[in-house]
């Protein structure tokens, strides 16, 4: 009897051992996943538990669900400005020159000198050869602009900067088939004045 009671209690404590040992690492378990959920990586022979599934579906969740950051862009994604939430408070052309160009030549003539800088304009205007977004109109201190996208409408904005002292650019001239703007430049006395300048365009479109 005694060695059936001894039998017992070994038993009871074995069992009592095992049940803590379950209980404190499901604890563990517990508070190991209370952090930020990381997916796994699972090698061959390795379990898949459920845990391991909720982690990878959670991160994903938190992810796309307004944790996306700057690293998760590709630097190549290209996203189209009409996607952006204001469309509108993004430059959707500039462009640079760094030299006066004369477009007091044939109209249409491509003018290429002293281009610093373009970025969404087209590379091919209305009569040139296509080398150019910026033509000639065949009058001093007037030149023509051709976007690389077909405007909806005339209402987008065009910001213009003459690099000359004493002389001012405007636009006289939107339109939604290239070239899409024509550009005046006159100086102090309204006379027009060949300049170099640079565009800034604002398009919601």
């Amino acid at each position: 009897m005694l060695r059936i009671s001894k039998l017992i209690l070994n038993t009871l404590a074995i069992v009592g051992a095992v049940f803590l040992g379950m209980t404190a690492f499901a604890v563990a378990v517990a508070h190991a996943h209370t952090g930020t959920p990381s997916p796994t990586t699972w090698s061959s022979g390795n379990p898949v538990t459920y845990q391991n599934l909720n982690d990878t579906v959670q991160h994903m969740h938190n992810t796309f669900s307004g944790g996306i950051v700057d690293a998760h862009i590709s630097s190549s994604a290209a996203i189209t400005h009409s996607k952006m939430a204001r469309p509108g408070l993004i430059a959707k052309a500039v462009f640079v020159t760094t030299s006066t160009m004369d477009p007091s030549v044939a109209a249409g003539t491509d003018l290429v000198t002293g281009i610093e800088q373009v970025q969404f304009l087209s590379t091919s205007g209305g009569a040139g050869s296509g080398n150019s977004a910026l033509e000639a109109t065949g009058t001093a201190g007037t030149y023509q602009l051709t976007l690389n996208y077909t405007p909806t409408d005339t209402a987008f904005m065009v910001l213009i900067t003459a690099h000359t002292t004493s002389v001012w650019c405007s636009t006289t001239g939107r339109s939604t088939s290239a070239p899409h703007i024509t550009i005046a430049c006159e100086n102090d006395v309204s006379t027009l004045t060949n300049t170099a300048f640079s565009i800034v365009v604002f398009d919601t479109n």
